[in-house]
């Protein structure tokens, strides 16, 4: 190791999702003492992902899919470790997934390996009768495998290692608010709704869609803007269609600038059957958009300013999200920077503050070798 600078490989599925955002952030950063590598089955320069990284001294790699053969990802993996001396791996992949990852990196290179924890659910096997079999599994082998445990949240860390103690907690995170996102607010007459994220299961659009046909029942004047990409984007707008709700739903597609919603909605709605640490919800608080989510998302994202409200998804909840929107409607309760910022660096979600304190550890774990 290089007494000055810490060359750290972070390993993920793909650009696009929140782990990218993470990854991205830590490379923003890094500063001159770290040096951040990615390597991933997809690599692209959505949010300018590929870009933030080189410009900060990393570098990209696409490592062969698991399906080519997991001796020739082996081959790659600890080929890229060697040829890159790095001084400590962060696998973004956990449980089973993580399996090829460890062994290139602990057995073959002997490296230490981080396996950080983003997902509350494995949302293929979800209401499966094996279910919990998996998931006992899967935590079984993050004990057996990470010495160093990391989660982005409190559910996300149980999920992952279960009761197991000594797990480094490091919040997906924001930057701090500023005076503009709290002056710049724009009124219009009709409810503006936001839904952010991937188009797939996980996500739960149906039960978004029947809170809009609960809404037009109900006479509400609204607007249900769903912002994403995703496989089941021509499912949606089919259903969109057939359930005549052109004029109140929309399908924004991918968006890298939120803000531009959050800036106009009232509302953002998340009836997820399961997410990590949704920054997200931190950043709808931050424009004064109230959020209703599924009770299945961790509370740690409630900045406690009476913004948010947790609510079951079964059919028999949906009045209960179309009467609070519509209760609700365009009141705000909006709160000064100091505020919002206090409420932020209180719970632990500032950028900076997390990423100093990751780099602490990293350079921690790397000492000890």
């Amino acid at each position: 190791m290089d007494n000055n600078t810490i060359r750290i490989l972070h390993i993920f599925s793909g650009v696009g999702g929140g782990i990218s955002t993470w990854i991205r952030k830590a490379a923003i950063y890094s500063g001159d003492k770290y040096t951040i590598d990615a390597m991933a089955f997809s690599i692209t320069d959505k949010s300018n992902f590929i870009s933030i990284i080189e410009s900060n001294g990393g570098r990209c790699y696409e490592m062969p899919r698991i399906r080519k053969g997991v001796i020739k990802l082996l081959k790659y993996i600890s080929s890229t470790i060697n040829n890159g001396n790095y001084d400590l791996v962060h696998c973004h992949i956990d449980g089973y997934g993580a399996i090829p990852f460890w062994v290139a990196s602990h057995v073959i290179c002997r490296k230490p390996i981080i396996i950080h924890s983003h997902r509350t659910a494995i949302e293929k096997i979800a209401g499966r009768k094996f279910e919990k079999t998996i998931y006992g599994f899967n935590r079984a082998i993050n004990r057996i495998i990470s010495k160093y445990k990391v989660a982005c949240g409190e559910k996300a860390a149980e999920f992952a290692y279960g009761k197991t103690k000594r797990i480094k907690i490091l919040h997906n995170g924001i930057d701090p608010v500023d005076q503009e996102i709290v002056t710049d607010k724009k009124s219009e007459d009709q409810i503006n709704i936001l839904a952010l994220g991937r188009l797939n299961h996980v996500k739960n659009h149906e039960f978004m869609l029947e809170i809009s046909k609960q809404l037009k029942s109900m006479g509400v004047q609204f607007h249900l803007f769903i912002v994403g990409d995703g496989e089941l984007r021509n499912v949606i707008a089919e259903k969109i269609q057939t359930q005549k709700l052109e004029e109140y739903v929309s399908l924004e597609g991918y968006c890298d600038t939120p803000s531009i919603y959050l800036r106009k909605c009232d509302f953002l709605i998340m009836p997820s059957f399961s997410e990590g640490l949704p920054t997200v919800m931190l950043e709808a608080q931050e424009y004064g958009c109230r959020v209703i989510s599924s009770n299945t998302v961790t509370r740690e994202c409630d900045l406690n300013l009476e913004m948010v409200s947790f609510k079951g998804i079964s059919e028999a909840d949906i009045s209960e999200w179309a009467n609070e929107i519509s209760f609700y409607g365009k009141k705000r309760t909006m709160y000064s920077v100091e505020e919002l910022n206090n409420a932020l660096a209180q719970k632990g979600f500032i950028n900076r503050n997390i990423y100093i304190d990751y780099y602490k550890y990293a350079r921690k774990i790397v000492r000890k070798r």
